[in-house]
């Protein structure tokens, strides 16, 4: 399925936890590990038993996206990410949130609660929110979930009901949608032979919600599509994907799927 496992090293002290990550990956798909340098200012040479591939210190976001789609099909690039807020990305810039931004790929990024990653992944939570483009995961999602024989979740997070009585308490149109994809996905995924269901959670922070239900679900990996229309999805490429990142305690595969229209 991969026959690239590619971290990014800019020097710092994160690169460990992503080499950890990417070794799991290596074991898991029978790839190779490649490990591409980009300096930086504050980066600290790193003793890697492995071959190292240098590019230019300018536009590394850029450069790390080429690299990894030189090959067909594109190695799984996989990041270290400081798990700054918002603010401090938008203030300072990040080479794994351009990265997100930008790559039309799988990327597996390693936020910095990432302490101790699971030497095998058997279980994946996915993260979908009734749009499209939240869906278009789910391939991505059946290829790793049949090649490493994974059981998965797929859950969505909807606003509180709790203050609503009677009819009232209807489901609003989009969260209709969500159930209907969600029941749409398992059948996807058990048609393909994988072990899948779904999960419904009433949360004012999605980001909050789906680092607790991962880790109480003894998850391994979280999958989520960076890019889409409404709920969740919309507000992946801001503070909710950083919030998510910094506060899972497992690797987080994302996806930008392509503009549809």
């Amino acid at each position: 399925m991969y026959e690239r496992i590619i971290v990014g090293d800019d020097g710092s002290l994160r690169t460990p936890r992503a080499v950890a990550v990417a070794d799991v990956a290596v074991a898991a798909f029978g790839a190779d590990l490649e490990v591409v340098h980009v300096p930086s200012e504050y980066g600290l040479p790193l003793p890697i038993d492995s071959d190292v591939t240098l590019l230019p210190p300018d536009d590394a976001a850029t450069r790390l996206i080429a690299h990894a789609l030189e090959s067909d099909p594109p190695g799984l690039l996989c990041l270290a990410s400081r798990g700054q807020t918002a603010v401090g990305e938008a203030l300072f810039g990040s080479v794994t949130a351009h990265v997100i931004r930008d790559l039309h790929a799988p990327l597996l990024v390693v936020g910095p609660s990432v302490l101790e990653p699971a030497r095998n992944w058997r279980r994946m939570q996915v993260c979908l929110d009734g749009s499209a483009n939240s869906a278009d995961i789910l391939p991505i999602v059946t290829n790793w979930a049949t090649t490493l024989d994974l059981e998965v979740e797929l859950v969505h997070v909807g606003r509180p009901l709790d203050g609503l009585r009677g009819d009232d308490r209807r489901l609003p149109p989009e969260e209709v949608e969500a159930a209907e994809q969600l029941q749409a996905g398992v059948r996807q995924l058990q048609s393909a032979g994988v072990r899948a269901s779904c999960s419904t959670i009433e949360h004012t922070h999605p980001a909050e919600a789906l680092a607790e239900r991962a880790e109480s679900g003894n998850a391994d990996l979280l999958a989520v599509a960076t890019h889409g229309r409404t709920g969740l999805a919309r507000l992946l490429m801001g503070s909710v994907a950083l919030d998510l990142v910094r506060r899972s305690t497992i690797p987080v595969l994302t996806l930008r799927p392509a503009l549809n229209g």
